[in-house]
C-alpha cells in the first residue's frame, strides 16, 4: 500500500514538473561591430511544462545591457519574449554577458542567457589611454606621445581640449595621428592630473576620444604601519616613494614627537629605515611626524 502510494505521489509530481524551453538557443552572438552602435539580442522561453509557469525576476550582470520581458505568467505552451539590448560605447573588445531568468520552475529555478560579440572601437590608442608616469620632480616637464591607428582610413579628427596641459595633433597617414602632451609638473604633491579629448569628425557619430596623463610630483615618505599599539617600546620601518634607489638617509630624516617619545633611527637596509620609539612611563596616544627634504611627510599614530 506505501509503495503504491508513493508511486503515485511521483507520477504527480512529474506530471506536475515544470520545464523552460528556450527556443532557438540561449546564447546569441553579434560578431565584430562598431562600438558606438547598439546591439539587440531577442529570446524566446517557453512553457514547456503542463502548470503555469512564473518569470519571477531577471538579473543582469553588467550595467551595459537593458532587458525587458512582456509576459511574466505563462500558461501551458506559451512564451515570453526577453530582449537583451547592448547600449552603445558601453563595451569595448570581445565580450560575454548574461542574464539570469528566474523562474518558478523547480527543476530549472535559473535559464542563463548570453549576448556575446567584438565592439570595435573607432581607433587603438598607443601606449594606453590613461598613461600614470609615476613620480616627477616639482617643476619638471612632463611630457607623453600618443598613437592613433584606425582600420578607417577615412579618420578625420579635430583640434584636442586640453585641461591641466598643452597638445598638439598631427597626422601620420591614412588613418594614423599622433598626439604629443606636455605640461609642468606643479610644487610638491600636487599631482598632475590632464585630460585630453579628441573629437573624431569623421566617420560621424563617434564621441570624442578621451585621455589623461596623471604622475605623482615629488618623493612620498611612508611609515609601516601607520597605527602603533603596543607597549613602551616600538618598531617602525620608513620607506621613500621616488628618490635614491638606496633608500632614505637616517642623516636627513627628522621629526617631531610628542612629549615622553624618544626617535631612535637604524640604518637603511633594502630600501627601509627602521626606527625604534621609546616611550616614558604615563606617555598619552598621539601623532608622530616624520620629514625628509624634498618628500612628502609621515605620520605615525600612537595608540
Amino acid at each position: 500500500m506505501v509503495k503504491a502510494i508513493l508511486c503515485f505521489l511521483s507520477l504527480a509530481l512529474a506530471a506536475g514538473a515544470q520545464t523552460v524551453v528556450v527556443e532557438g538557443g540561449d546564447t546569441q552572438d553579434f560578431g565584430a561591430y562598431p562600438a558606438k552602435d547598439k546591439r539587440e539580442a531577442v529570446f524566446t522561453l517557453r512553457n514547456g511544462s503542463d502548470v503555469p509557469l512564473k518569470i519571477l525576476q531577471v538579473r543582469k550582470t553588467c550595467g551595459c545591457t537593458v532587458v525587458t520581458v512582456d509576459k511574466e505568467l505563462l500558461a501551458k505552451g506559451e512564451s515570453a519574449t526577453i530582449k537583451v539590448v547592448v547600449s552603445p560605447f558601453s563595451l569595448r573588445g570581445p565580450f560575454a554577458k548574461s542574464v539570469h531568468v528566474e523562474t518558478n520552475d523547480p527543476t530549472r529555478r535559473f535559464t542563463r542567457l548570453t549576448v556575446k560579440g567584438d565592439a570595435r572601437p573607432l581607433l587603438a590608442v598607443s601606449p594606453e589611454e590613461r598613461p600614470f608616469l609615476g613620480r616627477v620632480a616639482p617643476g619638471a616637464l612632463v611630457r607623453q606621445r600618443f598613437a592613433f591607428n584606425s582600420s578607417n582610413p577615412e579618420l578625420e579628427l579635430g583640434a584636442p581640449v586640453v585641461k591641466g596641459g598643452e597638445a598638439v595633433l598631427s597626422k601620420v597617414g591614412p588613418g594614423e595621428y599622433a598626439l604629443d602632451f606636455h605640461c609642468l609638473a606643479g610644487r610638491l604633491g600636487e599631482d598632475v592630473k590632464a585630460t585630453i579629448l579628441v573629437p573624431a569628425l569623421k566617420p560621424v557619430g563617434w564621441k570624442p576620444l578621451e585621455l589623461s596623463v596623471m604622475a605623482n610630483v615629488g618623493d612620498k615618505l611612508l611609515v609601516i604601519p601607520p597605527v602603533s599599539r603596543g607597549g613602551a617600546k616600538r618598531e617602525v620601518s620608513l620607506r621613500l616613494l621616488g628618490g635614491p634607489p638606496e633608500g632614505p638617509d637616517p642623516a636627513k630624516l627628522t621629526w617631531k614627537a610628542p612629549a615622553g617619545v624618544t626617535v631612535h633611527p637604524g640604518k637603511t637596509v633594502d630600501r627601509r629605515l627602521p626606527a625604534t620609539l621609546e616611550l616614558a612611563p604615563g606617555t598619552k596616544a598621539g601623532l608622530v611626524t616624520f620629514e625628509y627634504p624634498g618628500a612628502l611627510g609621515a605620520t605615525l599614530r600612537l595608540e
